[in-house]
């Protein structure tokens, strides 16, 4: 077996197990087959660590043992694993005075279903073009999120998952062919609803092909007031798409954080992005505000208000730049 643990210089006082002395161990249910995972731990650690999480990473067979560890009076108290294949699994207030294994278990993979409306095509590639594109568009987005771990899949809403409305002339929809997010304000909730009384699916995301966003072919808007909407420009690139995608998850942009290069898909501007952080995908599954839980409501049982490292003592978020993989 093998186990990497990356631990954190002493801080204060060791820990007193309360009920049980000995090591903990969690034990992964549901996995996809994959021996490899990575687990984030929160709790009283013998020795003391100065920093929450501690996170393992390694070879496993589906028991990842977390060392010596007892419950912090006010919490947190938590345990979240990653694996290819499967969304996170999450314990968001372990008991570890309770039982020497802490069992958390991977939900199956959610399928979420995708809706694009094509406002308009650019010149030289007509609906057909488009079309093979958006389905490319679908084949390397699954790919990023398998291989970062994120247990989501994005599947067609429908046989007609992409809608030709270049010729639809509702004055709603003719206000869209060109995006805008300066004033005249196309993030206006009236003009939102309006659009969405005219080209909409329920229970799904919603991507708006248009001509321009701010005046160019390339790029994508997301706005906040529309959870299940957003827009990207008739030749933005795949990673542009799932940028904005990524905004429905709750995601900001990471430039300027030391952290991050462009190649991170939520770089404002960039041609190679490619991963996702697991603190990323955390927010993506556990941040009230993803579109995950405000719209097809998988994990709000767990849901939490992720703020830089979250605000919650009891229900904590990792920092943003949390990788238990390094992407280089």
């Amino acid at each position: 077996m093998a186990v990497s643990c990356k631990l954190y210089l002493l801080l204060g006082a060791s820990a007193v197990l309360a009920g049980l002395s000995g090591p903990r161990q969690v034990v992964l249910d549901n996995t996809n087959g994959s021996t490899e995972s990575g687990l984030l731990v929160w709790g009283d650690f013998q020795p003391a660590v100065s920093q929450l999480p501690v996170s393992f990473t390694g070879i496993y067979d589906g028991k990842i043992s977390v060392g010596k560890v007892s419950e912090l009076p006010n919490g947190p108290n938590q345990a979240v694993a990653f694996t290819v294949g499967r969304p996170p699994a999450i314990g968001s207030r372990v008991k570890w005075n309770s039982s020497p294994s802490v069992h958390i278990k991977y939900p199956d993979v959610y399928e979420l279903p995708v809706k694009i409306w094509v406002l308009h095509t650019p010149t030289n590639c007509g609906l057909a073009c488009m079309q093979t594109s958006l389905g490319g568009f679908l084949i390397w987005a699954n790919g990023v999120l398998e291989r970062e771990r994120a247990g989501l899949r994005l599947i067609p809403s429908s046989g007609d998952w992409i809608s030709n409305e270049t010729q639809n002339k509702a004055a709603p929809v003719k206000r869209y062919r060109t995006f805008t997010s300066d004033e005249p304000d196309d993030c206006d909730g009236q003009a939102l609803a309006d659009l969405a009384a005219q080209l909409k699916e329920n229970q799904a995301i919603n991507l708006y092909v248009v001509k321009t966003v701010d005046g160019k072919t390339t790029r994508g808007y997301k706005c906040h007031e529309a959870p299940d909407l957003a827009f990207a420009g008739s030749r933005a690139s795949w990673g542009t798409m799932l940028h904005e995608i990524g905004h429905a998850f709750d995601l900001s942009h990471i430039d300027g954080n030391a952290a991050f290069d462009e190649e991170n898909v939520m770089h404002s501007a960039s041609d190679v992005r490619g991963y996702f952080s697991e603190g990323q995908v955390f927010r993506m599954h556990f941040s009230e505000d993803s579109i995950l839980n405000v719209t097809f409501q998988k994990r709000k049982a767990e849901q939490r208000w992720c703020i830089g490292s979250g605000v919650k003592k009891d229900l904590p978020c990792p920092p943003l730049e949390t990788r238990l993989w390094p992407e280089k």
